[in-house]
């Protein structure tokens, strides 16, 4: 026999990122905040060929950032109860791409491209404002508003030079929270509960088209959801856990573009949300004791993920669709053998 081969591709990447974050904590009267510089610098080089059964494309991209921030977050304390909590923060982030793509298979589509450089600057203001009530040293509730952001950038795999130094937008969040975080039966049970609401603007989604991947800026999007998390002591060895997910997603406009005519295609009413199961939910439970060997710790946990998409175009979101699936994992642990630091573990993952 002998093999035969009509497309294959190897992805090389080199990342290198440096990150520094400078704060001043403290405290005048009632107001506590804090204030701070943050810089990072992230370099990434990817040799990404194309391999065909005739020959081999090669293929080299990458990217540099630099991003420097400012921020502040202040909270004031109007009475003993009662916490009032506001945020800034600025940012300017800086993104330069080359791509280089020197071999010519125009006969097999894929067209050489000179090394080609492109440079773009992004800069935003985001703020945050929150409500506590501590209605008991137990229980304390929330409502918080936020704004976030995402720089734009540029695609690394694009097929033309047009293409490359053409950068997609950033994106934009406006969110909701509000909550409870509290203990009651002496403690002995955790009932933390939350609602959140998202409304996402120029929102990034990346659509795969075979041999490469393009970030465009698709439209606006609301993702509402409910998170549930519940934590009982049984006794001094025993404990258990719960959490509950359940998350509603909805396009409220998504306009994709051909990357070559630029001709606008209203997939809103059609488009899959990737990465949203609808329901997911863990049960697990856990035991410790000490033994005359050691320390021992007995833990198991079954879960639940709802079906759910990874990309949001067709027919790649259909093609690979995860459906709804179980998963059951129990850990057996004994550490601190006769005083030491030997530890030995059995564990198993979807039993």
């Amino acid at each position: 026999g002998f093999d035969l081969l009509g497309f294959h591709t190897i992805r090389r990447v080199k990342h290198d990122q440096f990150s520094q974050e400078v704060q001043i904590i403290g405290s005048v009267g009632q107001f506590n905040y804090i204030t701070g510089l943050f810089y990072m610098t992230e370099e990434s080089d990817a040799e990404n060929p194309f391999i065909l059964g005739f020959g081999t494309v090669n293929n080299f991209y990458g990217v540099e950032a630099e991003s420097l921030a400012a921020f502040a977050h202040v909270d004031y304390q109007l009475s003993e109860k009662l916490t009032l909590t506001g945020g800034l923060r600025w940012t300017t982030e800086e993104k330069t791409l080359y791509i280089d793509r020197p071999d010519d298979f125009s006969f097999a589509g894929f067209f050489p491209l000179e090394r080609t450089n492109a440079n773009d600057t992004w800069d935003n203001t985001t703020a945050m404002a929150s409500i506590n009530y501590q209605y008991s040293a137990d229980i304390n509730t929330y409502a918080k508003v936020s704004q976030g952001w995402k720089a734009g950038g540029f695609n690394g795999e694009a097929p033309t030079a047009e293409l490359a130094v053409k950068p997609y937008d950033a994106e934009e969040v406006l969110a909701y929270e509000a909550g409870i975080k509290s203990r009651w039966l002496e403690q002995q049970l955790q009932a933390n509960i939350a609602v959140f609401y998202n409304d996402i603007s120029d929102m990034q989604m990346s659509e795969f088209l075979g041999a490469y991947s393009d970030i465009q800026n698709a439209g606006s999007a609301t993702i509402k959801g409910l998170e549930v998390e519940l934590v009982a002591a049984f006794s001094q060895s025993v404990t258990g856990n719960f959490n509950y997910g359940a998350l509603s997603t909805d396009y409220d406009e998504f306009i994709t573009y051909d990357i070559f005519t630029g001709a606008p295609n209203d997939v809103t009413d059609t488009a899959a949300f990737p990465y949203s199961p609808e329901t997911k939910w863990s049960l697990g439970l856990d035991y410790q004791t000490e033994t005359r060997l050691g320390d021992l710790h007995i833990s198991g946990n079954y879960s639940y993920v709802d079906e759910h998409f990874i990309y949001h175009n067709q027919p790649s979101a259909d093609l690979t669709k995860v459906d709804s699936y179980n998963l059951l994992s129990a850990r057996v642990t004994l550490s601190n053998i006769y005083s030491t630091n030997l530890e030995l573990s059995l564990w198993g993952n979807n039993i």
